[in-house]
């Protein structure tokens, strides 16, 4: 009985380009006229654009240098008691905000405050209002800019933040974030302009014996 080991086959090999994907392949997780939107075309030539511009400059030194002041700075803030204690309370403030915002915009949109909780909510947006500590943003852009700027330089805040979408299932199922993942996968292997580029890539992560069947 022979005991050499058969070599693999890839029979389905895809090794598109990102110019023949489908353009509205998020129409399976995003309504209209989100889908269009994030239309596929606009995701490659985005993804084209980090990886052939922002995506190197990972790997210089100015890079390193940057990352190693990053993390001592960190560093410094986590062992120092005082400004550990300073940011802590400037996160506490920064949530506080964050929610006033989020619950003022939740109030406005439903337009109606019968329900126990709108009620409850707008008693205590109306107390944090009277204590006027509340960062006064009054347009609706600046207050969105705020948001998101807190969210996205704050890791803290916006872990916070996702854990409390995940707890009210905000969020989307797993079903639709497995499609959403695959969707961007699609996007980032579909950002070479040759056929070949891609196979080369993917030939680098089997055993040397493997042979494909690349679909056409």
């Amino acid at each position: 009985m022979s005991t050499t080991k058969k070599p693999i086959i890839n029979c389905h090999t895809h090794i598109f380009t990102g110019d023949y994907v489908p353009p509205y392949l998020a129409k399976t997780f995003l309504p209209e006229p989100l889908y269009r939107l994030l239309s596929m075309t606009w995701v490659i030539n985005c993804l084209r654009w980090y990886y052939s511009t922002v995506y190197p400059r990972r790997f210089t030194n100015v890079a390193a240098r940057r990352d190693r002041r990053k993390y001592l700075t960190a560093m410094f803030f986590k062992r120092s008691f005082i400004f550990g204690t300073l940011r802590f309370l400037l996160e506490s403030y920064l949530i506080i905000c964050l929610l006033f915002y989020l619950g003022k915009w939740w109030i406005d949109v439903g337009k109606s405050y019968d329900g126990l909780i709108k009620r409850l909510l707008k008693e205590v947006l109306l107390f944090l209002d009277g204590l006027n500590i509340i960062l006064p943003i009054f347009k609706f852009w600046g207050q969105l800019l705020f948001v998101i700027g807190v969210i996205a330089f704050f890791p803290s805040i916006r872990n916070l933040f996702v854990s409390a979408l995940k707890l009210f299932k905000v969020l989307p199922g797993k079903d639709t974030t497995a499609l959403f993942l695959r969707y961007v996968q699609i996007g980032r292997f579909s950002r070479y302009f040759e056929q070949s580029d891609i196979y080369s890539k993917l030939i680098k992560q089997y055993p040397p014996d493997t042979h494909f069947v690349v679909l056409p």
